[in-house]
């Protein structure tokens, strides 16, 4: 009798540790991702199908927004930035997340894997929250954060992701693609001077594009002389753009789709000095999907791309640009509306 509570307990455990060490080696089936990156990443590998749950942010492939949303935000995205920033701050001093897992859905669902991010506490769902769900699960599933500073760690996401799901192969000749074009843009800008550019990933405060982003204007031709490469994004002052002087400013907030950053536009445009930026005075300030930047997936060989024809035009032309959500800003002297073009 005393010895079946310790017999029981181990094949307890015994179970427990068999069903990880068979799930650690399957490829995964029944994915959730909470990452938009990650989903991005799962459809270029062609495993969409397997994918049974989403964020509510995840809306590239157009067919990820099919997909059951597990994920929501307590954030108010229809805020402007300025309240938006107010908000985390208010919540994060309270000890709240940001976003809430429907746990019981996703307990439901029965998923094997799901991916997250150990990148940022703000972006998305942080490895954490989504740990201690999914303790609360009666089933298994193998939890496997991403997290990127450099392009060559988000080329190492896409090969990891890959093996995970049974298609390192795909991964790797995606890989190999990006490379090659990543490889075109920076063997012809190599001996180029640095042109000064600025990428605002955030308007008010003001945010410069971190991490991975300077690399990627750096292999583009241009230099982003305030904000460090592969460092995380941290609040800047009006004056520090000001001064850094960018002959190209490209305006991608995070999370923000085209039409809610040309809302916020006018508060850049009354920024003391506005008129003064090199940018601004030669039409060469753009707005963009943050897609093609701030996701670290495979769409960032075209932001990379993007950049390139916004940095040094002379060399690459617009058709980098033809066909991506971008558009080039211009605001006429005499006329108190700002002026929208398409690239193409």
């Amino acid at each position: 009798m005393h010895l079946k509570r310790p017999v029981n307990q181990f094949f307890t455990i015994f179970r427990a540790y068999m069903a990880r060490l068979l799930i650690e080696h399957m490829a995964f089936k029944r994915i959730v991702s909470l990452l938009p990156t990650a989903t991005e990443i799962l459809f270029a590998l062609g495993v969409g199908d397997n994918i049974v749950a989403v964020t509510h942010e995840c809306d590239y492939p157009p067919e990820a927004n099919s997909k059951t949303k597990i994920l929501s935000t307590r954030i108010d995205p229809n805020k402007s930035s300025r309240e938006i920033d107010s908000q985390v701050a208010s919540m994060h001093a309270g000890g709240q997340s940001i976003y809430e897992i429907d746990g019981e859905l996703l307990d439901s669902l029965q998923p094997d894997l799901i991916i997250t991010q150990t990148q940022c506490k703000v972006c998305a769902v942080y490895f954490d929250e989504v740990k201690q769900t999914v303790e609360e699960m009666s089933s298994f599933a193998r939890v496997v954060p991403l997290e990127a500073n450099s392009t060559d760690d988000i080329l190492s996401n896409i090969i990891h992701v890959g093996k995970l799901v049974g298609a390192e192969e795909r991964a790797k000749k995606l890989v190999d693609g990006i490379t090659k074009r990543i490889e075109q843009v920076r063997s012809a800008t190599r001996r180029m001077p640095k042109v000064a550019t600025c990428f605002i990933e955030w308007l008010d405060p003001i945010y410069l594009g971190g991490h991975w982003v300077p690399e990627m204007i750096e292999i583009a031709g241009g230099l982003q002389p305030i904000q460090q490469k592969w460092a995380p994004s941290i609040p800047r002052r009006w004056e520090q753009v000001l001064e850094a002087r960018p002959e190209v400013l490209i305006i991608a907030p995070c999370s923000y789709k085209l039409d809610k950053t040309l809302r916020e536009l006018p508060h850049l445009e009354r920024s003391e000095g506005w008129e003064n930026i090199p940018a601004v005075k030669n039409g060469r300030v753009f707005v963009a999907d943050e897609g093609y930047f701030t996701r670290s997936g495979p769409r960032f060989i075209d932001g990379l791309e993007i950049l390139a024809s916004a940095i040094r035009p002379e060399i690459f032309g617009e058709g980098f640009m033809a066909d991506k959500e971008i558009l080039r800003v211009s605001r006429l002297a005499h006329q108190a509306n700002w002026n929208f073009n398409k690239v193409s």
